[in-house]
């Protein structure tokens, strides 16, 4: 019930498109064979159906598998706004240790991987959308950080709207 909130549709298609492009979550594929996904047009044709099928006037998703896929979705998305959570590399690390029992030097590794196709995708299109939020302050500082993602993407946030539950975050998910 209070789990990760990935969009499943999303999640599923972000684990067939690494499969396709020769790994997985925890093991990404190359750079370079994410941009040869785009170069198929069943893939693009099936990416932009499930973007479509989704998309709202606002709307989002929430996945971390998408951060290796960027550069595929970004033409196929009207408008896009990025939110880009920094976390501690070592809270990643141990959260993928007490989840997946990987040893830590592992999760920072993935974790630097994940972080610098980020750091790509945002050289590549420096003029994008993006707000950088820090996930720690975003836990204790909520009501703030509410208020910049909604002034960010031209909304006015709900009295009292909270979207973090501690109990997980000091459970070290």
């Amino acid at each position: 019930q209070k789990g990760f909130f990935e969009n499943k549709k999303f999640v599923v298609l972000n684990n067939y498109l690494l499969h396709k492009a020769g790994g997985i979550w925890i093991d990404p594929p190359t750079s370079h064979s994410i941009e040869d996904l785009k170069k198929n047009k069943n893939i693009v044709k099936l990416v932009k159906n499930i973007v479509r099928q989704e998309e709202r006037k606002i709307w989002g998703w929430k996945a971390p598998r998408t951060s290796l896929l960027l550069d595929l979705y970004y033409p196929l998305l009207k408008n896009p706004y990025f939110f880009i959570c920094n976390r501690n590399q070592n809270s990643i690390a141990k959260s993928l240790q007490k989840r997946n029992k990987l040893p830590m030097s592992f999760g920072l590794n993935l974790s630097e991987t994940y972080y610098s196709r980020i750091q790509s995708f945002t050289d590549k299109f420096p003029k994008a959308n993006y707000l950088f939020v820090d996930f720690e302050e975003t836990i204790y500082s909520e009501p703030k950080q509410i208020k910049k993602i909604a002034s960010f993407i031209g909304m006015e946030p709900k009295k009292g709207i909270s979207v973090v539950d501690k109990k997980l975050v000091t459970s070290g998910i």
